[in-house]
Formats: structure tokens, sequence, C-alpha cells
């Protein structure tokens, strides 16, 4: 059957099909060459009857010998890697339409004290989210400032306090806020402004948030994240904080883009850094960011927080 299958490809139907169905199909003969960054032109079939048609990558990888699918009334069809006995899918994958960061706003305390004044954008949108990653020197009890403000995570770190704040915009969120430590302190503060969320500070409905074990290390590794409400369109963010030598992050998660950190500039062994990077990610429920990277050892969480989309 193979062989002449082989032989009278454009003359069969695919499985299933009547026979005067315009669904085809065939076996690739020979891969000719990339002509995009996304397409891939083939020959179906071999001799004068053999067609040259255009496969888009949708993530497989098409090779001599598979079977594929297509209609004959639209030949060049572009089309996905499909072999034979699959559902054939027709176009390139959807574009990426879950939340995406619009900015990231830094600030610290530098003159250790109990008030912390953490800057915001200064512009929001009703409903956009608020993505706070904050970093204390040593120990310490963190109050928000309310109006909507909640804590996601909050770990002490023997020495150091690392806490992620959220708030779900309402367009008049001033430019700053005010967040108290019951003992005195330098910190390092990064805000997020996040558009295209779900409504929701509810974990597994708006978010998922992984942190891992404190640790001292160059290399600070945030945990694999599993999205609550399944595969779709979702904006992870990977944090890191430490507390020590005021250093600057030289590296973010492959993959991640617009990577920043802000550090204190107070001197000595009590400073406190946090870094930032995102990934927008298609057609999966979980990510495991790579490593950050650090210029000396400094202890610290890390963290990913997966954002749903509106």
């Amino acid at each position: 059957m193979a062989g002449e299958l082989d032989r009278t490809i454009f003359g069969l139907v695919g499985p299933g099909q009547p026979k005067d169905s315009p669904l085809r199909f065939g076996k690739i003969s020979r891969i000719e060459d990339q002509f995009t960054t996304q397409g891939q032109l083939f020959t179906i079939g071999e001799g004068p009857d053999a067609r040259r048609m255009v496969m888009l990558d949708l993530g497989g990888t098409p090779a001599v010998g598979d079977y594929v699918y297509w209609l004959d009334q639209l030949v060049p069809l572009a089309l996905g890697p499909i072999i034979m006995g699959t559902i054939p899918v027709v176009g390139p994958p959807a574009a990426y339409a879950g939340p995406t960061l619009t900015s990231i706003t830094k600030s610290a305390t530098n003159t250790p004290g109990t008030a912390h004044t953490i800057t915001l954008p200064g512009t929001t949108v009703a409903g956009e989210l608020l993505l706070a990653a904050l970093m204390w020197n040593a120990n310490t009890t963190i109050t928000g400032p309310g109006g909507g403000w909640t804590k996601l995570s909050g770990n002490a770190m023997s020495p150091g306090q690392s806490e992620i704040w959220a708030k779900i915009a309402t367009g008049s969120d001033g430019a700053s806020a005010a967040f108290t430590s019951s003992t005195s302190q330098a910190g390092a503060f990064m805000v997020a402004r996040i558009q295209g969320n779900f409504n929701s500070l509810v974990s597994g409905t708006g978010y998922n948030l992984a942190v891992s074990s404190a640790s001292s290390t160059t290399t600070p590794n945030p945990p694999t994240v599993t999205a609550g409400w399944g595969v779709g369109d979702i904006l992870f963010v990977a944090v890191s904080t430490v507390r020590g030598d005021n250093t600057a992050f030289s590296g973010y998660p492959a993959g991640y883009t617009n990577g920043d950190y802000q550090v204190t500039t107070n001197g000595g062994g009590g400073g406190a850094s946090v870094g930032m990077a995102v990934l927008q990610k298609s057609g999966s429920d979980n990510d495991d960011p790579g490593t950050f990277a650090l210029g000396v050892a400094q202890f610290g969480n890390a963290y990913t927080i997966a954002v749903r989309d509106a």
C-alpha cells in the first residue's frame, strides 16, 4: 500500500474523505529551502506531478517521509507540519495576546529608616496590574499602604525581608505608595505596570506565584510556576531579591526580556538588590526560568509569577 500510495499520491484522498473531497494527503519527498523565518519550501511526490508547497513552522520539524494534508483548490497553501491521521491546521500560529509589561519603576530607601516611599508609574489605567518586588536588608515586619495593595508573598530570610505586593489599578493610584517597616532598614523596590491582565488578585485565578528557598549564590534561580487556570497566553515575571553588598545584576533568565534591577547605595553589608525580567508565552501553563547573574554571591529568594490574560 505504501508503494502504491507514493505512486498515485495525487489521486488519493484523506482517510474517511469522499472521492471528490478537496482534502488530499501526500508524502514529502524533498525539503528545498528555508524561505522565511517561519516557513519551509518542500516537494510532495516525485516526477512531473510533484507539487511544491509552503509549510509554516508551528513548532514541529517536517522531514522527508512525513505525510501532509493540503486542499487542492488552494495550492500552494500554508499548512502546519501535519502528518497523516491528524486534523489539518491552517495558517500561522496565533499572535501572543496576553498581558504585557508597560513599564518598570524603580526606587530605594538608601538611608535606613522605617518609612519607605515606593515610586509608582504615576500614570495607570483602571484594571491594570501593579506588581511590586520589594527587598529590605534585614528581617522586619512590613505594613502596606492599604487602598487595594495586597501582599502576595512575604519571606523573612534571616537576614533580609523579601516581599511581593500587588494592586489592581484604579487609574488614580498616585505617584508613590507608603510602606512601613517595624525596624530601621534600607530597601530596594521595583514596580511593574502590566496591562491586559485578568482583574483578580486571587491566587490560581488571576495569578500564580512560586518562591525559591533562600540561599547564597551568584545565580539566583526562580522556580517553576504553573498557572491554576490552564493553558493560555501568560506573562511570566521572574524576580530575584537579595541582601548584602549593594550588588548589581549582570544577567537575566534566558529568553526573558526587559531585564532591570534596583540596588541600595547605603554601603557596607546592609544593602538590598532587586532584579526583574519578563517572558510572554503562548500555549503553555507553566515556565521554569533560567538564572539571574550577580557579580558576587548574595543571600536571597527568587520568584516566578504567572499573570493571567484578561
